[in-house]
Order: C-alpha cells, then sequence, then structure tokens
C-alpha cells in the first residue's frame, strides 16, 4: 500500500498571495487593505504613482489597525513625495520597521529596488493604513501587497 498525503482543499498556507488597490487620491488614514481569518507576513508592500503629484511636501507610512489591541506604524515617514513623477515607486525598506520606505523615481527606467533579505512583517487580523504627514495628495496612487497567509484561512480585501 502507498502513503497518502492529507492536503486541504483550499489552502494557500505555502503560496505567495497578491492584492492590489485601485488608483485613488491618497487620504490620511485611508485603509488600503485588509487582513481576514487570521496572520499573514508580508513579503512587499508598495506603492506605485500613476499620475503626478503635485507640490505638497507629503511624507508617507504604513500603519497597522489590528480588530484587538494597539495601533502602530511600521515604517518610517518617506521623504517627501511632492512633485514625483508617474511612474514613482514608494517601498516598504525591509531592513527595520523604523527604516524610511525606498522611493525609486521613474529616470530609473521603472526599475525598482528590492532587498534580498529574509524578511517580512507578520500582521494579524486587522488593516493596513496609510499616515500622511500633510493631507491629501493630488496624484493618484495604486498600492500593491503581495503576502504568505499564516494560518489556513487568512486572506486579504484590498479597499
Amino acid at each position: 500500500m502507498g502513503t497518502s498525503i492529507s492536503h486541504r482543499g483550499g489552502s494557500s498556507r505555502n503560496f505567495v498571495t497578491a492584492v492590489s488597490t485601485p488608483a485613488k487620491v491618497m487620504v490620511t488614514t485611508d485603509v488600503l487593505f485588509t487582513i481576514v481569518d487570521g496572520p499573514i507576513q508580508i513579503k512587499e508592500l508598495f506603492m506605485v504613482c500613476v499620475t503626478d503629484n503635485d507640490a505638497t511636501a507629503t511624507l508617507v507610512r504604513w500603519r497597522f489597525n489590528p480588530t484587538v489591541g494597539m495601533s502602530a506604524t511600521f515604517s518610517a515617514a518617506s521623504t517627501t513625495i511632492a512633485s514625483v513623477a508617474a511612474g514613482t515607486v514608494v517601498t516598504l525598506n525591509p531592513s527595520a520597521l523604523t527604516s524610511l520606505p525606498i522611493i525609486d523615481l521613474p529616470a530609473a527606467g521603472g526599475i525598482v529596488t528590492v532587498s534580498s533579505a529574509k524578511w517580512g512583517v507578520i500582521l494579524r487580523e486587522g488593516n493596513i493604513a496609510l499616515e500622511l504627514s500633510v493631507g491629501s495628495t493630488t496624484g493618484t496612487w495604486k498600492h500593491h501587497l503581495s503576502y504568505l497567509p499564516m494560518s489556513e484561512n487568512a486572506y486579504v480585501i484590498a479597499a
């Protein structure tokens, strides 16, 4: 008799999954993603400028608002995204939770720097939101999250 391997249907425990928001003007405390039915590990979190930003000196950082417990930021505030052109990418920096996000301008040819470090932020149920220093942007931005579900039924919904 052969060996039987059991696999529960619907489990995505070992597969990185991705979700994106529609392009929109960023507003302070905008909820970007909602984590449901268990924790996830963030593999990449970044935003792409779709239409040019104005000259407002806006700084961006990400905040986690758990279903149970206190809210906390999980990045430092970026340098200003004032006057950035469409195609600019702002990426969560994987070196530490207090690190500045990485800003890659379109002049780099659309190539984005990604760290090869073995790293990830683990978040339980709740939502990922923006925290802007000045207020709304005029440019539109699309937000992208790739994640690894850390429990069988965990998933993320884009706002």
